[in-house]
Parts: structure tokens; sequence; C-alpha cells
């Protein structure tokens, strides 16, 4: 997937050249749009050896979570005081679903420790994360009809799902559904640093509006389990970490100011 990408990102760069100055004299200088995207995947904690208790009966389990790929939603604006500098602000929906895994390590019978790892085994649970940030951005070109730059942001990553939270559940003998939380965490909801390096091009599409494609770097903040809990329901120690989280988006923006530039 990466070489297609980047043997048609090399192809349109190319296109933003000084002979398409000559074709078109004239610039963005601000413009809104929106973005869909792909958010990817990446690692986050593993524990090789949490205890599962079923009374008197204890079972050993990794367990693990990782960053599951979602579909990204973007809202971007550019200002540009400059033809070649300007200032972008940003709330992307990044997501940050999870996706569980637990693998017995050994059994001593118990049914319902089975079961809570057969539940956490393959669980995925959604995620609403939004990063909001601002920064710069730079582009070589700014009277060329294809624009690559670069661009780089900070700002904050709002969520409300707990990233060490983890439940499974087991069936009692009477046929109800009970949750085991192996890790628990009292104030799911945080607000952490994000930031985020990124490389595009834009394209004209029209005297009002242009194209937007971006890959981009981003450098979230996450929890992190450092260690098991010995009974459940407990909330581990934990500590933040930084993770990279690729994301590729096409966007549609209203240009609402172009300047006259000089023709070569």
């Amino acid at each position: 997937m990466r070489r297609p990408l980047c043997s048609s990102l090399l192809l349109l760069l190319s296109l933003a050249s000084p002979a398409a100055a000559q074709r078109r004299g004239d610039q963005a200088r601000l413009s809104f749009g929106i973005g869909l995207g792909y958010n990817g995947a990446t690692d986050i904690w593993h524990v090789d050896a949490q205890e599962l208790i079923d009374n008197l009966a204890r079972d050993t389990a990794s367990i693990f979570r990782n960053v599951r790929p979602t579909i990204g939603i973007t809202f971007i604006g550019v200002y540009y005081p400059d033809p070649h500098w300007g200032l972008t602000g940003e709330a992307h929906l990044i997501g940050l679903g999870y996706s569980d895994g637990c693998m017995l390590r050994s059994s001593s019978g118990s049914s319902q420790n089975q079961q809570v790892c057969t539940s956490i085994n393959g669980n995925d649970s959604p995620g609403t994360a939004v990063a909001m940030t601002v920064g710069g951005i730079y582009r070589p070109f700014a009277w060329t009809d294809i624009q690559p730059y670069l661009r780089a942001n900070i700002g904050l990553l709002v969520s409300q799902q707990s990233a060490i939270r983890m439940k499974g559940t087991f069936t009692r003998p009477d046929s109800q559904g009970v949750d085991y939380y192996v890790y628990q965490d009292k104030h799911p909801a945080s607000v952490a640093p994000a930031a985020g390096l990124a490389a595009g091009i834009t394209a004209f599409v029209g005297r009002s509006y242009q194209m937007r494609f971006e890959v981009k770097d981003n450098l979230v903040s996450l929890e992190h389990v450092l260690a098991a809990v010995s009974f459940p329901s407990a909330e581990p120690r934990s500590e933040r970490r930084l993770h990279h989280v690729f994301s590729m988006t096409v966007a549609v923006e209203v240009v609402l100011e172009r300047k006259r530039g000089r023709r070569y």
C-alpha cells in the first residue's frame, strides 16, 4: 500500500513545477474544508501475567490492547498571511477505538475464567477521541495549480474513553450475564497533549474550491497499564506514553480569498 501511495504523491509533486506557475498567477489565501480519511492502528500495552479469579480458582492470562483502524473526519482551516508561510487550525476525529486480546496461560478448569478471557479476545470498542490543534504550514510553490506543502501542529486530544479500563463477561448458572472488570478506571475522560507532522498537496478544482490530499503522523498520549493487579476491578498502575497513529485524508475546501500573484 505504501509503494502506490508514494508513487502517486511523487507524480503529483512533479506536476507542481515552475511551468505551472506560468499558467496561473493567483493563490489561495483563506480556505475552510472537511475531509474524510483513514486512521491507522498501533499497539498500546501488553500484560503477560494477569490473574483471573473465580472464588478459589485462579488462572493466569496474557492480555493486550491495540488501537484499531478507524474512519476519520477532519475540519481544517488555513490562512496564508505570506505567500509561502501560513497558519492552520484543525479538529480531527482520530477515533482511537480499541481492539483487545486475551489468552489463558494456565487453566484451573474454571468455566468463568475461560468465558471472561474468551469474551475479551477479539472485543472491539468504538472511539470518539478528537484532536484539536493549531500550527504552521509551508508551501514552496504558491502560484501553481498543484501545491505541495508541509505542516506541523500541536494541541489537545480530548477523549471520553479509557485506554486502561477492560472488562469481560461470563454467565452464571441462572443464565444471568455478569461483567468482570479486569482493570477499572474511575476517570475515563481525559485531555492530553497531541501533535502532528503532515505532508500533502492541494489542487484547484475551480475558482472557489480546492482538493487536499494529506498523510500525517499523529502523535498522541495514551495511558499504559504497567503491571498486573491482584484482584478484579482494581485500578492498575499506569503512565502516559506517546504513540504514532498514521492517517490519510482527502478533503474538499472552499476558498474564501484568492490573491492575484506575479506571472513568470
